[in-house]
């Protein structure tokens, strides 16, 4: 996929945050030169949606992804509890073994189904 300019990033966010009423969001961004405060902004944006229940967000290979996004995450699964399935695909990135963990410890308590970090 490679480069996706800051155009593409904010048309993805608009468009999350105009169709609000999604159940699932299915977004592939692996490869792409997403940064941590887009990547931010796109979860901030799914998680706004009202009856979101299933998330599959692939980050794959995004060398700008840090702890921030993986943080920002938790953050919102500890308060949204619509969610029932999440798939956080984050190989290859910047995101440390204490931020993946810190995940794993939510689910713990969330069980979510097709939980993946």
């Amino acid at each position: 996929c490679g480069k996706v300019t800051a155009d593409g990033i904010l048309g993805i966010e608009s468009g999350l945050r105009t169709h609000t009423n999604l159940t699932y969001v299915y977004l592939d961004l692996s490869g792409t030169s997403i940064s941590d405060d887009e990547a931010i902004q796109v979860i901030e944006a799914i998680f706004s949606q009202q009856n979101i229940v299933q998330v599959f967000l692939m980050l794959n290979r995004c060398t700008e992804i840090k702890d921030r996004t993986a943080n920002k995450l938790a953050d919102l699964l500890e308060t949204k509890h619509t969610i029932k399935e999440l798939s956080f695909q984050i190989e290859r990135t910047q995101i440390s073994e204490e931020a993946k963990e810190n995940l794993r410890r939510i689910n713990q308590t969330r069980k979510l189904k097709h939980f993946v970090v």
